[in-house]
């Protein structure tokens, strides 16, 4: 995982856990996370990215239209959305604007930071679940 990729509120894995990102700091020769749930703080790179998968979506209050994927609170805008494609044996989920493909999405972290750069809000979980 990179550092350069993490904001506060970030979801993020740790020891078969995942947690929260309450603050980034750089303490003893190393890029830290601070922990929201047990206020610790560990290296960025004993931490990992968690995979973006239908659960995930979920959670994170999107809903499912046939091979895409709309957020529950921008149902009306059509014009973006998360698209699922099966390959082989692997899925593959990529940000879709005016029916152009923009990016490919592979982590909750990413979508949580795009989320955040297309509507200005934050990708909040609509429960708490387990990695």
């Amino acid at each position: 995982m990179n550092n350069t990729e993490l904001r506060i509120g970030n979801i993020f894995e740790y020891d078969n856990e995942w947690f929260t990102v309450a603050g980034l700091s750089l303490k003893n020769g190393g890029h830290r996370i601070d922990f929201t749930e047990t206020a610790q703080c560990k290296l960025v790179k004993n931490c990992n990215s968690i995979n973006l998968d239908d659960k995930w979506l979920l959670e994170l209050g999107f809903y499912a239209k046939e091979d895409r994927y709309h957020h529950e609170y921008y149902m009306f805008l059509d014009f973006w959305y998360i698209s699922k494609k099966v390959k082989f044996d692997s899925v593959l989920y990529k940000l879709i604007i005016n029916d152009n493909y923009i990016v490919h999405v592979k982590y909750v972290h990413q979508l949580q930071n795009l989320f955040f750069a297309l509507t200005g809000t934050e990708l909040e979980l609509k429960t708490k679940t387990s990695a």
